[in-house]
Formats: structure tokens, sequence, C-alpha cells
């Protein structure tokens, strides 16, 4: 029974996140695309963009769950580059299905450090060593949107 018990706990550290951002963070993210007392540079339905020490940040909620019993039916989009750069190769874009600070799909301008965890269930699992890569992304990119909204909470 131990053998399977460490076995478990061996996998689960495994296929865990390095690292996850804190999902109190995330909600603060996502409820601040809907305060509209935050300045940002645009702000249409779901999806807010703004600058904070010289990247541009899009962050889109896709709203309510598109299937009422599944967590990961909603989602945490974000796409982040240089402030003033154009271009999807220019652009890095990733996800969080589920809003639970994991990063569930990640992919860069260039295409060469792809993830998809699957977890969405229209996508196939591929690029697992570059979880770590795109959690460390997402992770900066909520504490940004942290930091940015409490700069500009009145």
């Amino acid at each position: 029974m131990r053998k399977i018990v460490l076995i478990t706990a061996i996998l689960v550290s495994l296929i865990a996140p390095a690292s996850a951002a804190d999902q109190k963070d995330v909600t603060l993210v996502v409820g601040m695309i809907a305060n509209k007392k935050v300045p940002v540079i645009s702000r249409e339905g779901n999806q807010i963009v703004f600058v904070h020490k010289g990247m541009r940040y899009t962050f889109w909620d896709s709203g309510e769950r598109t299937k009422a019993d599944e967590p990961n039916s909603a989602w945490l989009s974000v796409w982040v580059r240089k402030d003033g750069t154009s271009g999807q190769e220019t652009m890095d874009t990733f996800s969080d299905h589920g809003f639970d600070g994991v990063v569930d799909f990640g992919i860069d301008g260039p295409k060469k450090k792809i993830f998809r965890s699957g977890v969405d269930g229209s996508s196939a699992k591929e690029g697992f060593e570059h979880q770590a890569f795109w959690q460390e992304r997402y992770d900066a990119a909520i504490r940004a949107g942290v930091e940015y909204l409490r700069s500009h909470s009145r």
C-alpha cells in the first residue's frame, strides 16, 4: 500500500505545475475586466487592454460557463507583447480554463513553444515540456494585472 501512495505522490509531483497563480489574484484580474473605474486603453465586453511596465496586456474573460457542470468551460485568455510592437510573431498567447491559476494553453508568436493540456476537450495534448515556461508567463501576467489594478484603484 505504501508503494502505491509513494508512486502516486511522485506522479502527481511530476505532472503538477511548478507553481500556480493565486486563485484570489486570478479572481481580482477577472473582476478588473468588469470594473469600469479602472482606467484602461480599451474595454470591450469581456476584454480589457492596458500597458504596465512596458508590456501591453489583453485579458479576455469567456464569461459564464458554456456547460454549467464543467468548470473548465469558462476561461481567461491572455495576450502579452512589448508595448509598441504589432503582429502575431511578437505576441504570447495563453489561457487558464476553470480560473484555477493553472495555465492550460500557451503559444508564442514564432510557434516554437506550444503547450496544450487538452483540458478544453477540443485540442490534442502537446508540448508538456513547455508547461512550466507558460505557467511562469501566466503567473507574471496575473501579477502585472494585480499590480496595475492596485496602482489604479481609487
